[in-house]
């Protein structure tokens, strides 16, 4: 039997992924090996624990690694695909890293609390409350980018977010029943997300001035005819990313609800392709938005919302 060498990308590919997935077995090595019990803490056994979570994370390997699920793009999309897998791999492995440095002594595999514990909030634990597990789905996200895996891609928001979300939920019940500043605490939570981190002032800007340079590179690649779905994937993660994660409010919505008008003028440009210069207009008004109010933002001032769900939800109600 012949062997071949993968193609020269995917390999790539594969050694990223395996050194990603190393630095980050590295990082939990050390700390069951510093990992120093005690028996005046309160412990929960919990489903989702390290053996758990890395079982589900390398249910991955194989079907990014053997191309299950993947799909095939133009070559500029798909190395649009692979420059943004890498960058949120890479930013997942050194937050993961740094938020086991961060946590220290309080880090255990399953869920820990003694009374009167303190609660760390420096560091990663600035932007998320859980930035352990934020990093390890960022690093999933990213593999699946990479790869131009979709079906990785719907496993690890179906299976793999939900398990952090209910691990770091239980992991907060317990430590609410023990933390020596619940007040301080509460604080704390209403400041800080979950599992999303919220980033305000320049962090926001550089953001969004980086959006607005990818999804411009993207126009002019394609200028006169419609990216492929594997573009338009592309430039919705993109989109949803600094939906989610950039402050004010008012920016936020303002990529949210350009994702939906983006899908929808995507989809028309199949009947009449000179849609496709809206996308024109929705760069331009990311651009005048970096400066000034655009017609998304002046909507949220308004109404705190997109007014047109706000009337379907009520719909719904008299309909039920």
């Amino acid at each position: 039997m012949e062997l071949t060498l993968p193609e020269p990308l995917h390999f790539c590919r594969f050694l990223l992924l395996n050194a990603t997935g190393a630095l980050l077995l590295l990082g939990v090595f050390v700390k069951f090996y510093r990992y120093a019990g005690s028996a005046d803490k309160t412990r929960q056994m919990h489903p989702v624990a390290t053996v758990t979570m890395t079982a589900v994370l390398v249910v991955m390997f194989p079907l990014l690694v053997f191309k299950i699920g993947f799909v095939a793009a133009p070559p500029l999309e798909e190395y649009c695909c692979l420059g943004l897998g890498i960058l949120l791999m890479f930013l997942g492995v050194v937050l993961h890293l740094k938020s086991k440095w961060d946590i220290g002594a309080y880090w255990s595999d399953q869920i820990e609390a003694s009374s009167g514990q303190s609660f760390v909030t420096t560091g990663t634990y600035s932007l998320t409350r859980h930035p352990m597990y934020s990093s390890l789905i960022l690093w999933a996200i990213g593999s699946a980018i990479a790869f131009v895996n979709p079906l990785v891609f719907v496993y690890v928001f179906a299976v793999f977010v939900p398990m952090m979300v209910a691990r770091a939920r239980a992991e907060e019940r317990l430590l609410e029943q023990n933390v020596d500043d619940p007040a301080g605490y509460a604080i704390y939570r209403s400041r800080v997300n979950l599992l999303i981190p919220r980033f305000g002032g320049q962090a926001a800007l550089v953001l969004r001035i980086v959006g607005i340079l990818l999804y411009g590179f993207f126009l002019i690649a394609f200028t006169g005819s419609n990216f492929t779905l594997i573009g338009l994937a592309f430039l919705t993660v993109l989109h949803l990313l600094l939906g989610f994660t950039i402050l004010p409010e008012k920016a936020a919505f303002s990529y949210k609800s350009k994702t939906g008008m983006m899908i929808l003028f995507w989809c028309l440009t199949f009947l009449w392709q000179p849609l496709y210069y809206f996308h024109w207009l929705f760069l331009a008004m990311y651009v005048y938005g970096l400066f000034y109010n655009c017609p998304c933002m002046f909507v949220y001032e308004k109404y705190r919302g997109c007014p047109c769900f706000g009337y379907l939800k009520r719909v719904c109600r008299l309909q039920q």
